[in-house]
């Protein structure tokens, strides 16, 4: 007796034929070796892409952060938690993490992908795209993604246009725009805010820093009284102004410091003047807007 009868029960075909008979049955026939290479690196590829996407979502979401408006957020908002509702870019958030679990599933597809534990693929990936992200940001490519791709994004407003809403609340004491037209000393000057809105504003109370990012920038924000614009006279409603802050925008691909303000210019009397009254003399009406002491320190911190 053969060692493969003595194994084999009686009346049962060897599993070896049995496995013959499944391959004839069902035609299977080996694939070709560069099918499998090409199965290996298509997984490569979409776990690149997926790099790629991952970290222009970075990118977007740096933006988003870097001009939410931090340094304001006791201005605009009442507090910490209403804030932090508007600003965090949940879906950017969202994004990144999805495509790093997508470069995840593709990369343990591949030859050698099994070998890598989870964490070490997720974390290497949510790293690389952040260090990615920040590289897009700093090149300007963060702002194209933000603003371009966000606005198709139903029920997303893209954190520059979220932060122009804010400082158009005239009846809050905020109102942001360009200047349009100003007299020499800017005691007044005219501002078109972001929605369109036109406003004469009343410089009396500017000290000389608010004079000067007025001098140096053309788009501004205004912390002032609360007022309310008029709707029944063809004359613009007047702001009183208290504090001047400059509108930048972080990772701007166009950015272009130090850009001269273009705005027609008043013609007051022959030698008329304004006086310009330092921040700690200015009046009680001044001292109401809130959040005073905030932004006292800074104009502190500014340095200017």
């Amino acid at each position: 007796m053969t060692p493969q009868e003595h194994i084999q029960p009686s009346g049962q075909e060897p599993l070896a034929d049995k496995i013959i008979d499944r391959i004839e049955q069902e035609g299977v026939v080996p694939k070709p070796r560069w099918q499998f290479s090409a199965t290996n690196q298509f997984f490569w590829v979409i776990w690149a892409l997926s790099l790629v996407f991952a970290a222009a979502a970075a990118a977007a979401m740096i933006f988003a952060l870097a001009n939410a408006g931090w340094e304001f957020r006791s201005v605009t908002h009442d507090g910490f938690f209403s804030y932090l509702v508007d600003v965090l870019p949940v879906f950017w958030i969202a994004a990144m993490l999805v495509f790093v679990l997508l470069a995840y599933e593709n990369l343990k597809r591949t030859k050698l992908g099994y070998r890598y534990p989870v964490r070490l693929i997720v974390g290497v990936g949510v790293i690389g795209s952040l260090v990615g992200g920040a590289a897009l940001f700093a090149g300007g490519l963060g702002e194209n993604v933000e603003e371009n791709v966000g606005r198709h994004i139903p029920m997303y407003r893209p954190a520059v246009e979220a932060q122009r809403r804010f400082w158009v609340n005239p009846s809050k004491g905020l109102l942001g725009g360009e200047i349009t037209q100003a007299d020499p000393e800017y005691a007044t000057f005219t501002v078109r805010t972001f929605d369109g809105g036109m406003w004469v504003v009343n410089g009396d109370e500017l000290g000389n820093r608010d004079r000067d990012y007025l001098s140096d920038k053309r788009i501004i924000r205004i912390v002032g009284v609360p007022a309310i614009a008029a709707t029944n006279t063809a004359e613009p409603p007047v702001f009183h102004a208290c504090m001047v802050f400059p509108w930048e925008v972080r990772g701007h691909a166009a950015f272009a410091p130090g850009a001269a303000p273009t705005f027609s210019v008043f013609s007051p009397s022959a030698g008329n003047q304004a006086v310009r009254i330092p921040f700690e003399q200015r009046s009680t009406l001044c001292k109401g807007v809130r959040p005073y002491d905030t932004l006292i320190r800074m104009r502190v911190d500014d340095g200017r």
